[in-house]
């Protein structure tokens, strides 16, 4: 059968591996999106609505050349029915003016893409993927010419089909396609209605779409995946799972190591190589999964930057001081994201709590709280001198130190039944590592020792992963 290569952009530089992805391209037929109107369309838009319709009026007024305006009501306002042949605006016209959709009814032919080796749909429609064809269609390895102007041309590494079947699942579309527009639409767009949503073919046509793997210098991934419809943008989702390809496929592995100049095998994580990257990769996911959700995500990503930094110590003859603040410093982040994450979860109502209190008040309330197991009197007196305003502003804000984040998250378990604090061991945790972060993150010239800050950092691991099944 033979195959569609789609390609909508490259990223420039060096380092970077150029890989085809396996897909399904289905046409579908969906209510049409409000077109995101250019600057440009947008003024000559609204002179036609004012009745400016002389050509070289519109062309002094927007302040553009003739030809340009020209072009803009011929190629682009009247084939998207924005405008009529008497330049007047269509009802679709004053819809796109205003940022929201066509009028009821208008329909779309768009192809969607279902992702063969991550069994989801990719959060993307296109009108008109962008085909790109072999120089040799008869070769065994497809070759595509790049760069017209030097002639060069690239072999990027045919990602394998995975075996075993793996329908797409038309019904999970809509979904993908309300990511889609959560992700592109202004926040003021009306949502598009996908229930008329028809697949308009039996048989789906296979593809690949375009993709590069490439390096970031400095970053917390040492390389990262694009996204293959905004090429400039990184693509977590895809990056993870190249990851887990890579782990199972040696020659995949060496290929991917090869292009980027990474180490296939290190002695330990902090070195680069793309082995210690998977490995980092795997051991985040055994602490807490990957998510949609951006708070989660927050979390991994700290996680992340303590594995490495809990890995680095432990095979340092020498724990350097950079290393021991940065540790203490991430593995403080990692609690607030933490509590940061359940606020959002389980949110608190800070309008039934009073504008002030006083320490006493609130030594009150924590001996009250409906947990499973009541705070002890150290917890108490590590929390209790926390002011209102600033639990206050950890409820509604999420932007206070950890110690009024946790208050305001254990206030809000009188509203939530299910709130995972209730029966967290909060008596476990250790004050005193806690206070290590201000050491870290302020120049205080107090010298951090390698063993409390290993075990503060496994502390922080510890409670990112008591929550596991609620992420």
């Amino acid at each position: 059968m033979a195959e569609t290569y789609l390609l909508w952009g490259r990223r420039a530089g060096a380092r970077r591996a150029d890989l085809l992805w396996p897909v399904e391209i289905h046409a579908v037929q969906v209510p049409a999106f409000g077109l995101e109107i250019n600057l440009f369309q947008e003024v000559l838009l609204r002179l036609l609505q004012m009745g400016v319709k002389d050509l070289d009026e519109l062309a002094k007024l927007s302040a553009l050349d003739r030809q340009l305006v020209a072009f803009i009501l011929a190629k682009e306002l009247q084939p998207y029915r924005w405008i009529d042949h008497r330049f007047d605006l269509t009802e679709d016209g004053v819809a796109a003016l205003e940022g929201r959709a066509p009028a009821a009814g208008t329909e779309l032919v768009m192809f969607a893409f279902w992702d063969l080796v991550s069994a989801r749909w990719m959060p993307f429609l296109s009108e008109r993927p962008p085909e790109i064809f072999p120089v040799d269609e008869t070769a065994q390895r497809p070759r595509f010419l790049v760069d017209r102007d030097s002639g060069r041309q690239v072999s990027p590494f045919v990602l394998r089909q995975p075996t075993g079947e793996r329908k797409a699942q038309r019904e999970a579309l809509a979904p993908a396609l309300k990511q889609f527009q959560r992700e592109h639409a202004r926040d003021d767009e009306v949502a598009a209605d996908y229930s008329a949503l028809q697949f308009l073919d039996d048989a789906p046509q296979f593809g690949r779409v375009w993709i590069q793997a490439f390096v970031v210098d400095g970053d917390l991934y040492p390389w990262l995946v694009t996204d293959p419809f905004q090429p400039d943008r990184p693509d977590r989702a895809l990056r993870e799972t190249l990851a887990g390809l890579v782990q199972g496929d040696p020659r995949l592995q060496d290929w991917l190591g090869q292009r980027l100049s990474l180490r296939i095998e290190a002695p330990d994580m902090h070195d680069g190589g793309l082995g210690a990257t998977l490995r980092l990769e795997s051991q985040v996911s055994e602490l807490i999964p990957s998510s949609q959700d951006p708070a989660v995500e927050l979390i991994r990503e700290y996680t992340a930057r303590v594995l490495r930094l809990v890995h680095r110590l432990r095979s340092s003859a020498v724990a350097l001081p950079e290393d021991l603040s940065s540790a203490v410093v991430h593995s403080g982040s990692c609690l607030e994201a933490l509590l940061q994450w359940m606020l959002l979860r389980w949110p608190a109502d800070e309008a039934e709590w009073p504008d002030r209190w006083d320490r006493r008040e609130l030594k009150g309330w924590l001996a009250a709280l409906p947990l499973a197991n009541q705070l002890s009197g150290d917890c108490v007196r590590a929390l209790e001198s926390q002011s209102s305003k600033t639990v206050l502003q950890a409820a509604s804000g999420r932007n206070q130190p950890m110690k009024a984040l946790l208050v305001a998250a254990l206030l809000s378990t009188h509203r939530h039944e299910s709130h995972p604090l209730r029966r967290a061991p909060i008596n476990a945790l250790d004050w005193k590592l806690i206070g290590l972060r201000n050491k870290g993150g302020h120049a205080t010239g107090a010298r951090l020792q390698r063993d409390p800050v290993l075990d503060f950092a496994e502390m922080s691991l510890h409670w990112v992963n008591l929550f596991k099944n609620h992420y």
